[in-house]
């Protein structure tokens, strides 16, 4: 799935630059926090995590103010949850939860430009993410941490005691920015649109949010 994922990708490049005004294209990077939204009740506190993308953009003109970007990005993204117990009086926290997945994202957006070199950019689109690797970890106060990999897997297996998240994230994209012709600072959201986990009432979705890099070395 991973070779379909990248030569999807290299498709779509491909296809555009045939089709478009003007390609550009660059090195892109992102850094921010990231959380996941899960039915997990009031014995848990949310902790943002640090996340992080790297990879390769590419912007295609459509009209004078309207581009087309897409590209190929590596992205790390997770959660921590700080597990709480409350005896009446007292909450305190007795251990905590983290989880850190990696995955290998498609980016596709519609760019509006009000500037077109220089000014103001709004953004929108989705994303479609293959999973590469995922590790958790539990520590719980007293007892020794428990530290594993997440299995990824389309169908829930109750036997196995291991976090398991489906193999493939599909998610929206919403950013806000700045260009000065070859660079792009944008600061922006992407989000889960369907659930991550297995189960189909379990309703896990990812949350990234990010600030934004972009420079476009020709175009």
């Amino acid at each position: 799935m991973k070779s379909t994922l990248i030569a999807l990708s290299l498709c779509i490049i491909f296809f555009f630059e045939g089709t478009s005004q003007q390609l550009k294209w660059g090195p892109t990077m992102s850094l921010g926090v990231s959380d996941i939204v899960t039915p997990l009740g009031n014995n848990v506190e949310a902790a943002l995590l640090t996340a992080f993308s790297i990879g390769v953009s590419t912007q295609h003109a459509l009209t004078k103010h309207l581009d087309l970007r897409t590209g190929l990005r590596y992205t790390a993204k997770g959660t921590k949850k700080d597990l709480v117990h409350w005896d009446g009086f007292v909450e305190r926290t007795i251990g905590s939860y983290r989880y850190k997945t990696s995955y290998a994202e498609i980016p596709l957006t519609l760019n509006l430009d009000f500037g077109k070199k220089y000014g103001f950019i709004v953004s929108g689109g989705v994303y479609y993410g293959v999973a590469l690797s995922g590790k958790e970890k539990y520590k719980r106060r007293g007892q020794p941490p428990v530290d594993r990999s997440i299995e990824f897997t389309s169908t829930y297996d109750p036997t196995n005691d291991q976090l398991q998240l489906r193999p493939s994230d599909f998610g929206g994209i919403i950013t806000i920015g700045h260009s000065w012709e070859k660079v792009i600072l944008d600061l922006g959201w992407n989000g889960s649109l369907s659930s991550v986990h297995p189960i189909e009432n379990d309703d896990w979705r990812h949350n990234f949010l990010k600030f934004n890099v972009t420079y476009f070395i020709k175009g």
